[in-house]
């Protein structure tokens, strides 16, 4: 009986450590997830219209942010969601812009001047992953976990019969 009464604290034991591996795996990908969004901005506002979405962007940075945008490396940028069409379709309706930047650094520029914004129908944000975006203090705690297990060891083990 002890016996038995022993496996199973072993495999509880065991258990646990997967469970904190697991939620450890778990911060590491959000921090990833982070990590690879860190040259991202999306624009709000924007109501559909052209199909240049380049000229839109470098036209929003020069009036509103007044950036210039012979500064600006832009990789990409693209409407997110799709487009409503069908009866209640309203050619006002607004889409999020996804900006993808070279250089973290034009980033800080324009979250520095993103207060000329305050007032208009624009608004402007890091690009981050849901899980930080809902409960951004969280973040700080995935972080500190993530310094705490730099090193994990996976296992793998045969429960016996």
């Amino acid at each position: 009986m002890s016996s038995m009464k022993g496996q199973v604290d072993e495999i509880n034991n065991k258990l646990s450590a997967h469970d904190k591996q697991i939620l450890a795996l778990s911060y590491k990908m959000i921090d990833l997830e982070v990590k690879s969004r860190k040259n991202n901005v999306i624009i709000y506002g924007f109501e559909e219209g052209r199909d240049n979405v380049y000229e839109d962007v470098n036209q929003f940075f020069t009036r509103w942010l007044k950036i210039n945008t012979d500064d600006l490396c832009i990789e990409s940028a693209e409407r997110l969601g799709s487009v409503r069409r069908g009866r209640n379709y309203n050619t006002q309706s607004k889409r999020s812009i996804l900006v993808t930047f070279r250089y973290t650094r034009m980033i800080d520029t324009i979250m520095r001047n993103a207060r000329n914004l305050a007032g208009t129908r624009y608004a402007v944000d890091r690009d981050y992953p849901i899980e930080v975006r809902t409960d951004e203090r969280s973040y700080g705690q995935y972080t500190k976990i993530i310094e705490q297990t730099k090193t994990i060891e996976l296992v793998c083990d045969i429960l016996p019969h």
